[in-house]
C-alpha cells in the first residue's frame, strides 16, 4: 500500500511540475509575467496542500477513516482561506481580476483537487469500516 502511496505522489508531482511549466510557457508567450499573477505561490500553495493531506491521511489513516471526508472538506476551506488571505490582495490591487489571474490560481487548484480526489477515492475503495 505504501509504494502505490509513492507511485501515486510522484506521479502527482511530476505532472503537477509538467503543468508548471506549461503554464509559464504560456504565460511567457504572451509576455506576462509569472510573478505579476503570482503563479509560482498559486502552485506552491495548492501543491504544499495535496502534499501536506497525503502524509496526515497516510500517518492517522487508521485513526481517522471515519473522519477522511471532514479532512478532505477542512484542506479545502484551508487553501480558500489562504488564498483570499495570501494572494486574492495582490489580485484586487488594480481592482481588476483578469481572466489570467483567475486561471493562475484554478488551473492548479483543480489539478491538486482532482489527485486529492483520486487518491481519496482509491483510498476509500480499499478500506475496510
Amino acid at each position: 500500500m505504501l509504494k502505490i502511496k509513492n507511485k501515486l505522489f510522484l506521479g502527482f508531482l511530476v505532472i503537477y511540475i509538467l503543468i508548471y511549466y506549461i503554464h509559464n510557457y504560456y504565460l511567457n508567450l504572451h509576455n506576462i509575467s509569472e510573478y505579476d499573477v503570482r503563479l509560482i505561490q498559486t502552485y506552491a500553495l495548492n501543491g504544499f496542500f495535496v502534499y501536506l493531506l497525503f502524509i496526515i491521511i497516510h500517518f492517522f489513516l487508521d485513526r481517522t477513516k471515519k473522519y477522511i471526508g471532514f479532512i478532505f472538506i477542512s484542506f479545502s476551506i484551508l487553501k480558500f482561506l489562504l488564498f483570499f488571505v495570501l494572494i486574492f490582495p495582490v489580485y484586487k490591487i488594480d481592482d481588476h481580476i483578469s481572466r489570467t489571474e483567475i486561471l493562475a490560481f484554478f488551473i492548479p487548484y483543480s489539478i491538486s483537487l482532482f489527485f486529492e480526489i483520486s487518491y481519496l477515492g482509491k483510498l476509500l475503495n480499499n478500506l475496510k469500516f
